[in-house]
């Protein structure tokens, strides 16, 4: 958009567009890309001199500018996301999100935004999974008026060895460690991969645990692993 003295001629680029002239002051607003509006205002003095025009912007509304989106494997049972944003407005948290078939996704955890940034910010999130094969990954936006938008959707492969045996599956009480490899240190997470339970002892003590699916992860310094198993009542 160009403003020129003493005419005031306004040149703008493609696209719809309207401009409203009272007195002095010349408000422009055109659509600009994902259906948000975009409103200028130039106030001409009048002196001729061709550098008279104060422009200012309001009302502006961006989505998310998405500049990366990976995923790496950390180990077998751990992927990490990195993503990184050019621009952002008006945005309050990202939403991790897994599926295993890349149409129906669930929650797994949430990374809070930068609110307003124009300059890239860059963000990850460490997720364990449970199972062989391939894992699909989005990213849900969510602005603070609740609006909300996606990232594209990547997928990563995993294909575990078991050098490890969890037993019995399903457990009530007792669920045991077992192999060839010696057990360092043990975690237990639940299905959202948030960890509730850390030990190195191979006999562990699951009463506390409510209903449900659990996955155990197993390092012993060299190899890590992880396998589910069901807690019933």
């Amino acid at each position: 958009m160009t403003f020129s003295s003493p005419n005031v001629t306004i040149l703008t680029g493609a696209g719809p567009h309207s401009c409203v002239c009272s007195g002095n002051t010349y408000t422009l607003t055109f659509e600009a890309t994902c259906n948000s509006m975009a409103s200028f205002t130039a106030f001409h003095n009048n002196s001729g001199n061709g550098n008279d025009c104060t422009i200012s912007a309001v009302g502006i509304s961006l989505p998310v500018i998405w500049t990366d989106f990976e995923l790496k494997k950390e180990t077998e049972d751990f992927v990490r996301l990195n993503w990184s944003t050019a621009i952002e407005v008006n945005n309050d948290f990202f939403e991790i999100e897994y599926s295993k078939n890349g149409i129906d996704f669930q929650s797994v955890s949430t990374v809070k935004g930068a609110g307003n940034s124009f300059e890239k910010t860059d963000y990850s999130y460490s997720h364990v999974h449970y199972f062989d094969g391939i894992v699909y990954y989005r990213i849900k936006q969510v602005d603070f008026d609740g609006n909300f938008s996606y990232s594209e959707i990547k997928e990563i492969y995993s294909q575990k060895e078991k050098f490890f045996i969890v037993s019995p599956n399903p457990a009530q009480e007792t669920v045991y460690i077992s192999g060839p490899q010696s057990v360092v240190i043990i975690h237990i997470f639940d299905i959202n991969g948030n960890k509730i339970l850390t030990t190195t002892s191979t006999q562990i003590d699951i009463r506390d645990l409510e209903t449900g699916l659990y996955s155990i992860l197993i390092d012993n310094g060299r190899i890590t692993q992880s396998q589910q198993f069901i807690k019933i009542n």
